[in-house]
């Protein structure tokens, strides 16, 4: 063992002392931390510093590498880290598909601890899943360190069966642990069921609340969703409020959607071409658009057929001044076949604005009226300062998969401007208009026929990814696509005959036409300022932006490199394995600026085998000025060089770590 050690390390010292850097200067600051608590939450994956920037970008060194151990029993499959790292104090915390917190040294990749939550029980009849879940997103694990927050450092997992475990930031030991799902069938207005793969939250440290978002699935089985808050002054936390999603599954409250529209400050829908104001409608108009919306989804006595839960993704924004928090909703469940949930489906595919100390609603943005095509609003916005009609205002940013970008006045939910990329291309697809009965009647996109291609596709429609917005550039970033799928609908329960759980349809990507395309967009103005082609592959998981620039990692194994304010190509970086997670953005115990991103694919993403993978540092050192450094050599890229330097030396030291960390010896060569 130590002999493979001596040679492989020999190895890497050789391929560093060959790389020459581009000269470049940074000045050094204070540390940086990537979490909800920080700007990122707030300011869509942004966060403001200067030393990792267009300069010093090419001269990324790699740190370290983690690889990632395979997952154990029963969770064999659900490989790898699923999330956007947290950075805190020179830690870097990453959670698995496996339901596994792990500290990270963010100085050397070495592990503080590591502790695996208990093996969860999703066997109980609120769950449709009953396998061992394995599915996370960004917007159920993140940091606490408040006195309203039970007063200690924490790091917050809701679980894929809403089990919350709050861990000391320090040792790992599990500190809170108790389960946020309340409603049963039959009780609430329910009657369906719970999904397990995509737990949603967020935690207003300052308050003390945490939120938690009950999702459901997208089939006929659906429950009725529900966002709960939770008060932290006390270990377990205490219900404070629970608000609905949707109208009772039985159809019981007709009037349930008029009721909160006159309740609300605002009341939105789009329409396509603008927002359809639901509070100033006449009374007949408002009441034939929103009385018995939903119908009865197909009550009979015992089960409903249709649903809505939360929005999932990335994390949601909070005002923290008025404390109000801007969530999001999933589709209308089931997707494809809407023959028992007629109506516009409020609050399906919205943004709302909710008061996080009470639950109450404050405004509603319907994005996609009666939708069949899985067009969601999850993922991250943000919230931006803007000036309209010379009037400045705190503004949401938010995309939703029907690849519309929205710019929506934060106080009252009023459309400042839509965007929608010209890239993007539309099949078997329109935005309804509300006010259209017969459109808020039909049964499924291309009715009368059975069988045609969608797009956006009934599954990732046109933004399946975190934006981001940088508050210097005045920008947002979207990575939008197109990905084409042939759709056949399939009847749906309560037809007689039909199993309970189908979704309505049988889809089939059309792998051939897939492209992705990244824009870039004037929060005040909603016009765009720049876009930048991707290539022939999807875009899922996320986007960077931080010291003048975007940062795209790729499915296709590379980490691209944007100017933000230009969007020239600053940089790409080899990795040479998939990525769908945006990188964190921090610093170490000794001030160095780190990118840290995960590299693995789970079983949702990748066809055949998917691998552990590996979560890497790439850093750039506190002060390096032009006199230390040397010019770049001739006769080869140094982009090029160094692409291929970093994969030969993240093989080498994943054999190294892994050898050291597992105990065993590398199988001889």
């Amino acid at each position: 063992m130590k002999l493979h050690i001596l040679l492989a390390t020999s190895f890497i010292l050789t391929l560093l002392a060959m790389i020459t850097f581009i000269p470049y200067e940074v000045t050094a600051q204070q540390s940086v931390n990537w979490n909800q608590e920080g700007v990122y939450g707030i300011n869509g994956n942004y966060v403001n510093q200067n030393m990792l920037n267009s300069s010093s970008v090419p001269n990324l060194k790699l740190a370290w590498v983690y690889p990632v151990p395979a997952a154990p029993n029963p969770y064999v499959g659900h490989e790898g880290v699923c999330c956007t790292p947290i950075i805190e104090g020179g830690v870097v915390y990453v959670l698995t598909y496996y339901h596994e917190v792990i500290a990270i040294d963010a100085s050397d990749g070495s592990t503080l601890w590591q502790t695996q939550l208990p093996v969860l029980n999703v066997s109980a009849p609120q769950f449709f899943h009953h396998i061992p879940p394995g599915h996370y997103h960004d917007q159920n694990f993140f940091y606490s360190d408040s006195p309203a927050a039970l007063g200690r450092p924490l790091i917050w997992v809701i679980s894929d069966n809403y089990t919350v475990f709050g861990l000391d930031a320090n040792t790992g030991s599990i500190i809170v642990h108790f389960n946020a799902v309340l409603p049963r069938i039959g009780q609430y207005g329910n009657y369906g069921f719970y999904d397990t793969t995509t737990p949603t939250g967020f935690l207003d440290a300052q308050r003390g609340v945490l939120v938690v978002g009950l999702s459901v699935s997208e089939g006929t089985d659906a429950g009725r969703g529900f966002f709960e808050g939770f008060s932290l002054a006390t270990n377990p936390p205490k219900l404070l409020w629970m608000t609905p999603t949707m109208p009772p599954q039985d159809g019981s409250d007709p009037n349930w959607d008029i009721q909160v529209v006159n309740n609300m400050t605002g009341a939105w829908i789009f329409n396509g071409t603008g927002a359809v104001n639901l509070k100033t409608l006449p009374s007949s108009v408002q009441h034939a658009v929103l009385y018995g919306d939903w119908g009865t989804m197909g009550f009979n006595g015992t089960e409903a057929f249709a649903g809505v839960g939360t929005g999932w993704g990335g994390p949601w924004e909070e005002d923290y001044h008025d404390g109000i928090l801007y969530v999001s909703t999933s589709q209308d469940s089931p997707d494809d076949n809407a023959t028992f949930r007629p109506g516009p489906d409020l609050w399906a595919a919205s943004i709302l604005a909710i008061n996080v100390t009470t639950g109450q609603y404050i405004w509603g943005f319907q994005s996609t009226p009666h939708d069949f095509w899985d067009l969601d609003c999850s993922w991250a916005g943000a919230l931006a300062n803007v000036t309209i009609n010379g009037q400045p205002q705190l503004e949401v940013v938010k995309g939703c998969k029907n690849g519309y970008l929205y710019g929506l006045n934060a106080f009252t939910g009023a459309l400042n401007w839509y965007f929608l990329a010209p890239s993007e291309k539309h099949d078997n697809f329109q935005i309804y208009n509300p006010l259209n009965s017969t459109q808020m009647n039909l049964k499924w996109a291309c009715y009368p026929k059975t069988s045609c291609v969608e797009l956006p596709n009934d599954r990732f429609g046109s933004l399946e990814s975190d934006i981001a917005y940088n508050p210097q550039t005045g920008l947002a970033y979207e990575g939008t696509y197109n990905y084409p799928f042939n759709v056949t609908i399939t009847p749906v329960a309560p037809t007689p005959g039909v199993a309970v759980g189908g979704s309505g349809g049988l889809v089939t990507p059309i792998r051939a036409d897939q492209n992705a395309t990244l824009w870039a967009v004037n929060v005040a103005t909603g016009k765009p300022a720049w876009s930048q082609f991707l290539g022939d592959i999807p875009y899922r998981g996320g986007l960077t932006t931080t010291g003048g620039l975007v940062v795209a990692p790729e499915v296709n194994g590379t980490i691209m490199f944007f100017n933000a304010q230009t969007g020239s190509v600053v940089y790409r970086q080899l990795i040479g394995a998939p990525m769908i997670e945006q990188p964190a953005v921090g610093t170490d115990l000794q001030g160095n600026m780190l990118l840290v991103q995960p590299i693995s694919v789970d079983t949702a993403f990748v066809v055949g085998s998917p691998t552990p993978g590996d979560v890497l540092a790439f850093s750039v050192s506190p002060a390096i000025t032009t006199s230390t450094v040397s010019s770049a050599p001739t006769g080869i890229s140094p982009y090029a060089f160094y692409g291929l330097a970093v994969v030969a030396i993240i093989l080498a030291i994943t054999t190294i770590t892994f050898a050291i960390r597992s105990g065993r010896k590398p199988k001889p060569s």
